[in-house]
């Protein structure tokens, strides 16, 4: 199991809600076709055994903002996961986390509110995780990936992972840190989990 996997496990699974601020970024997995699939694509930036396929953002106790494909980007409770027993949820804490800094992070995700899902980035995140995707981008440095994703990203539109990413990147203490030196649109929830730059 990965460093970075063994510190969310000791940091989010059963904790009482108490313990889970504004600003800490969670990553769910819930049985089904469809983040099973979203694990498997994802496998390339997997290092441990936890399979996450979501991720969203703690905004007050008991409340998450994220970016859903049924509601677009939304608050919600936190009992749509937390009480789910089928449904896996792992919380990190930004590096250098204090009230302030989390509520900055919440605020940068609701600002998005009301937007629309990203439905086209998703093509682009699926075709990046092909096998001949994944060797074009290796091969080329990634610039497959960031032009794909480029052109069909839609303004105003988001995935879950693009919507994290940017109320991380918005952050000064954050920007530029990790996964988050890559273009916004090309990162997926495994590779937010993994980072071990962003997440103390």
């Amino acid at each position: 199991m990965s460093t970075a996997s063994h510190r969310a496990i000791q940091s989010a699974t059963g904790n009482p809600q108490s313990e889970i601020h504004p600003g800490f970024i969670g990553f769910t997995f819930e049985p089904g076709i469809v983040s099973a699939g979203v694990a498997f694509a994802e496998r390339w930036n997997r290092r441990g055994d936890i399979k996450v396929s979501h991720t969203l953002v703690v905004s007050a106790p008991g409340e998450c903002i994220e970016a859903h494909l049924d509601e677009g980007v939304a608050r919600v409770s936190l009992e749509k996961y937390l009480g789910d027993q089928n449904c896996r949820i792992f919380f990190r804490q930004p590096r250098g986390w204090n009230p302030e800094l989390g509520e900055r992070i919440a605020a940068a995700a609701a600002t998005q509110i009301g937007c629309r899902y990203n439905t086209s980035l998703i093509l682009a995140q699926a075709a990046a995780d092909t096998w001949l995707g994944q060797c074009c981008n290796r091969l080329l440095r990634r610039w497959p990936d960031r032009i794909v994703s480029k052109l069909l990203d839609r303004r105003g539109h988001w995935i879950c992972s693009q919507l994290v990413a940017y109320a991380l990147a918005q952050q000064p203490e954050l920007r530029g840190r990790g996964v988050l030196r890559q273009p916004l649109d090309t990162i997926d929830p495994q590779q937010l989990f993994e980072d071990q730059e962003l997440f103390e």
